[in-house]
């Protein structure tokens, strides 16, 4: 609002008219017209406004894009899935949890088909927003009838599992992860962490009962899992004596270079008369997939500017361990990045169990110690694992650092001047 201003004379009349309030008409903001990353054009649209579109020809649903009130788009809602995913779905809902091996692998091979880019998509576009919905909420499922099924798991189910499970995560979804994470939907990506969680769960508990046995290590081009059994001996993962199968070899190169570990001491597993099964896990880069939302100092949950700064380590033992371990486990993130600081080592947390509450906490676990190139930490329990950093730490020490070098100078010339 503004008004016209006057000055009230000495003869009780104004010098000008009476001063009125004349209401400011504010010119809304508009998001210009943009065209998306999949070709689609956007027509300019005023702030807070949501436009909706048809799916191309062969997908069912719809798209929709929301113009934010600062005058920005967010990312399109490509919430079209093609015929084939649709189909492979409704062959994934007939699994029964008495299935058999062979009818849970026919099934995990439909899905990879539509997960692998060459072979499912038109003209080599990614996966959308909502195929990645499906197949998440899918290989969730068949981690489910894994669970309820004893006994089916064997080496081509945890292959193609986990086949799936890299192509889902593979950096060429990165934009449908992120439109996902403004949506509804926003902890799909949960689901895939999940959901190998349990397969790694199922491939401890599958390892028979004998001597000690050195397991399996299954490298894919986003991940690797080490499973093994074993009895009084420390867990280290990568386990320098093991090397990656032939078969694996061609997506291996980013495992042998990773130099992020972790390591749990064999007295933290108590009881050193029972044999034990782990399986670890490293995902080799989530950070520019999940999401940055965690538990601030009043344990509410708050978005950060921090990123994922080294590759995520996960580690399950069976049979499970009740105590805080004591000693903690170890471990050792080699940085991304070396322009970032602050470091914040977090596991991903589901309160209650919710699925759809997923954040990081820092609950349980410190920093040892940390420096431009990695970030040891200890941890009292297990789970997915991940050094958390923040870009804006390091600018403000930059700055102080060099109010510091330079006052002194100031100074000095000021006093010389003087």
């Amino acid at each position: 609002m503004a008004y016209k201003s006057g000055l009230c004379l000495s003869t009780g009349s104004w010098s000008s008219t009476s001063p009125t309030c004349v209401k400011e008409v504010q010119t809304p903001k508009t998001c210009k017209e943009n065209v998306d990353s999949r070709g689609l054009t956007w027509s300019e649209t005023i702030s807070g406004n949501t436009k909706d579109k048809r799916c191309p020809s062969g997908f069912t649903g719809s798209i929709s894009r929301t113009c934010c009130a600062g005058g920005e788009w967010n990312l399109p809602q490509y919430n079209c899935v093609r015929e084939s995913i649709v189909k492979v779905n409704e062959t994934v809902s007939t699994l029964s949890n008495i299935a058999t091996g062979d009818e849970v692998h026919t099934v995990l091979q439909g899905i990879l088909k539509v997960t692998i880019v060459n072979e499912t998509t038109d003209n080599n576009s990614t996966l959308t927003d909502g195929e990645l919905s499906v197949l998440s909420l899918s290989l969730e499922t068949v981690a489910g009838v894994l669970t309820t099924s004893s006994g089916i798991i064997n080496k081509n189910i945890t292959d193609a599992f986990l086949e799936i499970a890299s192509n889902l995560v593979d950096e060429s979804n990165q934009e449908s992860w992120k439109s996902l994470s403004q949506s509804e939907n926003k902890d799909e990506l949960a689901r895939v962490l999940k959901a190998v969680d349990s397969l790694a769960e199922i491939l401890s508990n599958s390892i028979e009962v004998g001597p000690e046995n050195n397991g399996t290590l299954i490298v894919k081009k986003n991940i690797a899992i080490d499973v093994k059994k074993f009895s009084n001996k420390d867990v280290l993962f990568p386990d320098p004596e093991k090397t990656v199968s032939d078969k694996d070899d061609a997506n291996a190169d980013w495992f042998k270079q990773a130099r992020s570990s972790l390591r749990l001491e064999a007295a933290a597993l108590k009881n050193k008369s029972v044999q034990y099964a782990t399986a670890a896990v490293m995902y080799r880069d989530l950070s520019k997939i999940l999401p940055n939302k965690r538990n601030n100092t009043n344990n509410n949950e708050e978005d950060t500017d921090d990123v994922i700064n080294a590759p995520i380590l996960s580690l399950t033992i069976s049979p499970p361990l009740s105590d805080k371990l004591n000693p903690p486990l170890q471990l050792n993130f080699t940085h991304d990045m070396t322009n970032f600081s602050n470091p914040l080592c977090s596991y991903w947390a589901f309160p209650n169990g919710n699925i759809g509450q997923g954040l990081w906490s820092s609950e349980g676990c410190i920093v040892k110690t940390t420096n431009t190139n990695y970030t040891i930490c200890l941890c009292d329990h297990l789970t997915n694992f991940a050094v958390l950093m923040s870009p804006s730490l390091k600018i403000c020490l930059c700055v102080f650092k060099f109010f510091n070098l330079f006052y002194p100078l100031m100074f000095m010339t000021y006093n010389f001047v003087a």
